[in-house]
């Protein structure tokens, strides 16, 4: 895919070359770093449409493409018309001939930032994280205020599982350059894989405060909230994923995952359904439409056999949970403690069903509330411990 067709696409695309061309005639820092954040934002409007997951890297080749002719040697002196050589060789996917010419202009001007940094993200993108990060580095050393060499640095360590070097990196991309969201979306990543959950939501929040529309960000708090044991807030967030871009095929098949976990067999068939519209080729989707499908019609099956039958409501509460049909078993269990506040069994049980729904933080206060009726009671009791540990 080349590079400049995609910003051809956009109107903010053809608004970039005037406005680089305005601010190199400007000449004035202040000038090239506002132009900078202007760039930066069409970077994350082209992420988002089309590089979707896994392509960051690449998004941020484009973002950096928009204002590297902004920058020039840090001793303000010209590029050489080679490096407009590279840049197009890069755009246009030619990246074996782009690596020769920028490695001559780190020759000719050895104090620029950009060769090295230019070089990094096509290594980056090839996957050769080794040369990626060696070239990453000298940008930082020649320019240590690149925000977006700190942001792909962090990315690269945190897949090397280095973590406290990637938040090392994360976090000096947020402090030069605070107002750009996927700085914030970056060190949101890396405080979840370090299991700080409490920062790395904050850190989503800020890169959604400042992007609402930013699918990724969204996607990630909710696999989030979900790690933590929140499926609803997990809903909450991956719905906003998928009406922002509607073909993010991982934020779909999270919520069929998840409905399919809560026992909202319709939801979770409309889900399975709509990732397999969106990527044929993925089989889970397809197995899980077809498991699905053969419950709900088995639970169609048990309604009709039960509704010949007189049962009380705790007890079909409690058939419905051994066939695992959780969503009308957890209907029935709250039904049943309306009618009897007291009842032992339906207040265990709905403690039961939030935590076969991986509903941990419910789960825990349905069993506190239980325990306080029943302190003795020993499944209470490792219950509630079990729910603690899953949603701490």
């Amino acid at each position: 895919m080349k590079l400049w067709g995609i910003y051809g696409r956009s109107l903010v695309g053809r608004a970039l070359p005037a406005m680089g061309i305005y601010c190199y005639w400007r000449g004035h820092p202040a000038s090239r770093y506002t132009a900078r954040r202007m760039c930066a934002r069409a970077g994350n409007f082209i992420r988002e449409q089309y590089l979707h997951l896994s392509n960051l890297t690449f998004a941020y080749a484009l973002l950096f493409l928009c204002s590297v002719s902004l920058t020039g040697c840090t001793t303000q002196k010209p590029l050489p018309p080679i490096a407009s050589t590279a840049l197009t060789l890069q755009e246009s996917g030619r990246t074996s001939e782009a690596i020769t010419l920028w490695q001559e202009v780190m020759k000719v001007c050895p104090t620029d930032w950009t060769a090295p940094y230019n070089l990094a993200l096509i290594f980056d993108n090839q996957g050769e994280d080794e040369k990626a990060v060696v070239l990453y580095l000298k940008a930082l050393d020649l320019n240590p205020g690149s925000g977006d060499a700190n942001t792909n640095l962090a990315l690269l360590y945190l897949k090397q599982g280095e973590l406290d070097t990637a938040l090392t990196h994360a976090k000096q991309a947020v402090e030069t350059q605070a107002g750009f969201p996927h700085y914030w979306h970056n060190l949101g990543l890396v405080y979840q894989k370090r299991g700080e959950f409490s920062l790395a939501e904050e850190s989503y929040r800020k890169t959604i405060d400042s992007d609402p529309n930013m699918a990724l960000a969204n996607y990630n708090l909710g696999k989030l909230f979900e790690e933590r044991g929140d499926p609803l807030a997990a809903l909450e967030c991956l719905d906003l994923a998928v009406s922002n871009q509607p073909r993010m095929w991982e934020a779909v098949y999270s919520l069929a995952l998840i409905h399919h976990k809560l026992g909202d067999l319709g939801l979770a068939a409309d889900f399975y359904e709509r990732a397999l519209q969106i990527d044929p080729a993925r089989g889970a989707a397809k197995q899980n439409i077809a498991a699905v499908e053969q419950a709900n019609k088995n639970q169609n099956a048990l309604e009709k056999e039960l509704a010949e039958k007189h049962f009380s409501t705790i007890e079909l509460a409690y058939i419905y949970h051994q066939k695992g049909y959780l969503r009308k078993a957890e209907e029935l269990y709250k039904l049943a403690l309306t009618e009897k506040p007291g009842d032992s069994r339906a207040a265990g049980n709905l403690a039961h069903v939030f935590f076969q729904q991986y509903r941990f933080r419910e789960s825990y206060l349905a069993y506190e509330a239980a325990l306080k009726r029943y302190p003795s009671n020993k499944a209470l009791q490792e219950g509630l411990e079990a729910a603690r540990a899953k949603s701490h």
